[in-house]
């Protein structure tokens, strides 16, 4: 009960501070937020003296013609990409879109799938050659059915959507590796399927300096890839499904478990969230990214022939977000946690969720419709509890899943419906977690179902569970909202917003898991928008404007401050691990970011 008592204590100041972090640490840390580099309209007022400068870039504008046109910048650490495609052939203008992106984003593609695979595999050593082969087998097999599903799919609507978001993967490899578009079949009868790319483009790698289109593929299925890699039945089975793969040839020894265990036991507990009724009737959305450090955040917003998103991505060269934080222009708003489990039936042949997520978070105009392009499919794999509100109606509701089952919630702020996939199932549901003014989220499954099947626990991470119990409900805007999903406790295990690599001064874990030891891992930013912000974003008309005050969400790049400082790699006992495109000091402020749209 320390915590609780600490925050009965606090919490007031706290949110009459609105700020991230507040208090005293019990080892000396002040606990302090960031500090901006100036102080310029749109970036919070936290300040921490110890590091400053952050990187901040202008806007550079690149563009394929008229209709089709990007805009990056960098302000306070946060990338910051927005990409307007629009022709009469919707697949042109998908691939259009992906291709400015991938102009723009270039290098750090190539580093976003270093950066994955050191995340997946790495714990300091050489990257084991078997290991990226297994990989390759696993993406190649999902690529395969994922086609097999395009060409047959009795749900054609959904099939045009994902054939959209192909052609926009297509178009950031092409963007990335060529100095022109190429010239495509966009009338729907093509599809770049196996035969399409050379077998040297098919096969992902590590560290090597050439991107191919399956290191692109691999980039937004590696949450995906890990669950399945992590649940392969044996060696001799991962040997086989090797031997099928186009690297075979490299001789590859045995399968063996990777040595960093640490991915295996924290991989989904991470990430805190919260969907809040406020009392005026405006709806906020909060949501922090727990990953490891080598992670390249970035904030990203496509309109592409109309049907626009604004999201924050886990890194370059994605189609969706991947940390499932955002909105459309339809008025949908969305974020998850991902579902702690003790049993799964992860698989490769199936829809992967990173499609399914970008399918209802970029197209999907209803929470009806969000449901259903969530649930097309199911892999067993990166099992969330989404977070889901209509800014138009007010109504907000949560999709949580199983490897075999789905649990849809909704409600206008009274009692909630319960629809279930396969239905007629148990409607049972953590109503702590589940209320009529609040939504939290904190790696655990909120309907009974899911967690049986999941074979849940208890929360074993109860500090934090705690502290959102008992913040959230004061929550009324946006500065209170910034708070919260920041708040960091004086101790790390208690924290909504922590880091796993923290040591005391005899070396002896104290984060938020010390049993699993230290890593460079944790939260990596946060995020706020309210229902009213994103009303005022979808007035837009969709056109590139660099003079237009228009603005998305709030957000704030970087981990949390201890003893004064974020993490900083050269001074951690990480430094030698690799980090390529991620600044050696992960500090940052919360910015309301542009969307340079009028």
């Amino acid at each position: 009960m320390r915590v609780a008592k600490w925050i009965t204590i606090n919490r007031v100041a706290l949110l009459a501070l609105g700020l991230g972090c507040g208090g005293q640490s019990s080892y000396g840390a002040s606990l302090t937020g960031p500090t901006a580099a100036t102080s310029a309209p749109g970036v919070d007022s936290m300040r921490a003296p110890e590091v400053s400068g952050f990187v901040n870039t202008p806007p550079v504008v690149y563009a394929l013609s008229s209709d089709a046109t990007g805009v990056s910048e960098v302000v306070n650490n946060i990338p910051n990409l927005t990409v307007v495609s629009k022709d009469r052939q919707v697949l042109k203008a998908e691939y259009q879109a992906g291709f400015i992106q991938g102009h723009m984003q270039g290098k750090s593609i190539r580093d976003a799938r270093d950066n994955a695979w050191v995340g997946l595999l790495y714990d300091g050593s050489e990257m084991p050659v078997d290991q990226v082969v297994v990989v390759n087998s696993i993406v190649n097999q999902n690529f395969n059915f994922f086609l097999h599903y395009l060409r047959t799919a009795p749900d054609r609507p959904a099939a045009r959507g994902l054939t959209r978001l192909l052609f926009r993967m297509l178009g950031i490899y092409h963007g990335a590796t060529r100095a022109h578009p190429a010239n495509l079949d966009f009338s729907g009868r093509f599809l770049p399927d196996a035969s399409y790319f050379r077998p040297a483009e098919l096969v992902t790698g590590y560290g090597t300096p050439a991107l191919t289109f399956m290191d692109v593929y691999f980039t937004n299925a590696v949450e995906d890839v890990t669950d399945v890699y992590w649940n392969l039945p044996a060696p001799a089975a991962t040997e086989a499904a090797a031997a099928t793969t186009l690297t075979a040839a490299r001789a590859a020894p045995a399968h063996r478990i990777p040595r960093n265990p640490f991915w295996r036991n924290v991989n989904p507990l991470r990430c805190s969230a919260f969907l809040k009724r406020a009392k005026n009737g405006d709806l906020i959305l909060a949501h922090n990214s727990w990953f490891f450090f080598m992670s390249q955040t970035m904030s990203m917003t496509i309109d592409v022939n109309g049907d626009r998103v604004s999201m924050n991505t886990l890194s370059p060269g994605l189609i969706g977000s991947l940390t499932d934080f955002g909105f459309n222009n339809k008025g949908l708003m969305f974020n998850e946690t991902t579902n702690a489990y003790g049993y799964t039936e992860a698989k490769a042949d199936g829809i992967f969720i990173f499609w399914r997520a970008a399918l209802a978070e970029e197209l999907a105009g209803s929470l009806d419709e969000f449901f259903h392009d969530i649930s097309i499919d199911n892999t067993g794999t990166y099992m969330n509890a989404y977070m889901v509100a209509d800014a138009n109606s007010g109504e907000m509701g949560l999709v949580d899943m199983s490897y075999k089952s789905f649990v849809f919630f909704r409600s206008n702020g009274g009692p909630y419906t319960v629809t279930t996939l396969p239905p007629g199932q148990a409607a049972d549901y953590d109503t702590t977690m589940v209320t009529p003014d609040y939504i939290l989220g904190f790696n655990y499954p909120p309907s009974a179902l899911v967690q049986s099947e999941l074979q849940a626990g208890p929360p074993d991470w109860v500090d934090r569970v705690t502290e959102l119990g008992l913040l959230v409900p004061d929550v009324e805007d946006v500065a209170s909202a910034k708070a919260v999903i920041t708040n960091t406790d004086p101790q790390p295990r208690g924290a909504i917003y922590s880091r796993f690599d923290l040591a005391d001064e005899n070396g002896i874990p104290i984060g938020p898991h010390p049993e699993y030891g230290t890593a460079p891992f944790g939260a990596i930013d946060a995020k706020v928008v309210t229902a009213t912000m994103v009303r005022q974003a979808n007035r837009l008309s969709g056109t590139i404007d660099l003079a237009s005050p228009a603005s998305s969400f709030w957000m704030r790049w970087g981990t949390p401050y201890y003893e004064g400082k974020p993490f900083i790699w050269s001074e951690s006992a990480f430094a030698s691990w690799p980090h390529p495109g991620v600044p050696n000091v992960l500090g940052g402020t919360f910015t309301r970011l542009k969307l340079h749209l009028k």
